[in-house]
């Protein structure tokens, strides 16, 4: 029987694909296929570790660029997913419960495969290294403004001079502010000297993109616990953008592209800053053995 969106309760599978894939398509199920291609198929709902992708497809995540110079009414909160996301998710229900409100992307190659082991497709791959500078040419070329949320002096620095000679190749000029609210509580809370100051600055500059870039879990639940303010004060679009930005500024080297196809990245990366990056390394590894099996564990199941 057909629902009210006449979607049938069971889709006949008629293609080539694994014994799984035909079990998937034929089953009824609340996870029901919304494009079939090849082998391939696309899931309503696609959850890690309790984490569910809405953008899962480079498309869709252009429709919604091009949506926010036109629609002022249309709001979104972007998280790019790494395999550190899928540890805190694990270890916070308020940050799992953030993401979740939020619409998440496949940040890490790692995420991908495991979503493709566990499912039978794979999503594209939209990191925050590639999503940002986006974000920031289209802010520039529609004159929108942007407010970046945290980072260094040096950092802003570095930013503002990078940001200066992309313009002259863009032809516009960037309406920025850069803000450094201090040290925010991992578990930032309404009262906090931190957030009050970030609440101030959007009601002041009035933004229309916010860019944070504190790191997990700290800036996605401050982006959830001031969602609302920043809609009211005209925000279209706040993401979280965590290193981006230190690619953005070129005070980091993005990986080869041939040590991203071998998914050496993070290793790339602990040669880089081992200090820094050793605990990422540990917490993603935690992370990558509660996801294998869940995967598999969905697998086997059928």
């Amino acid at each position: 029987m057909d629902d009210e969106l006449g979607v049938p309760d069971r889709i006949p599978y008629r293609g080539k694909g694994s014994k799984w894939m035909k079990r998937v398509l034929s089953a009824d199920t609340s996870y029901r296929p919304s494009i079939v291609l090849g082998e391939y198929v696309e899931l309503d709902r696609t959850s890690l570790c309790g984490v569910t992708f809405k953008i899962t497809r480079i498309t869709q995540f252009n429709e919604l660029l091009q949506t926010l110079a036109s629609n002022s009414n249309t709001g979104y909160r972007i998280y790019t997913v790494n395999m550190e996301f899928l540890y805190w998710a694990r270890r916070d229900r308020r940050f799992l419960e953030a993401l979740n409100r939020g619409d998440t992307t496949v940040d890490s190659a790692w995420v991908r495969r495991l979503i493709a082991l566990k499912y039978g497709w794979a999503p594209d791959q939209i990191a925050g290294s590639r999503f940002t500078p986006l974000v920031v040419e289209y802010a520039c070329r529609n004159n929108l403004k942007i407010l970046f949320v945290g980072g260094s002096r040096e950092l802003h620095v570095a930013l503002r001079r990078r940001i200066l000679s992309m313009e002259k190749g863009w032809g516009c000029s960037l309406r920025a502010k850069y803000l450094d609210p201090g040290k925010v509580s991992l578990y930032p809370e309404r009262g906090d000297p931190e957030v009050d100051r970030i609440l101030e600055a959007v009601k002041d500059y009035r933004p229309s993109i916010v860019l944070v870039a504190l790191g997990p879990p700290k800036q996605e639940i401050l982006i959830d616990l001031l969602w609302e303010d920043m809609k009211r004060n005209g925000v279209v679009l706040v993401a979280g953008v965590g290193g981006s930005l230190k690619m953005l500024a070129g005070l980091e080297k993005p990986a080869p592209e041939w040590v991203s196809k071998l998914m050496l990245e993070w290793f790339y990366r602990l040669l880089q800053d081992p200090k820094r990056r050793l605990v990422k390394v540990y917490r993603s590894v935690v992370a990558l053995g509660c996801a294998l099996w869940e995967a598999i564990g969905y697998r086997v199941r059928g």
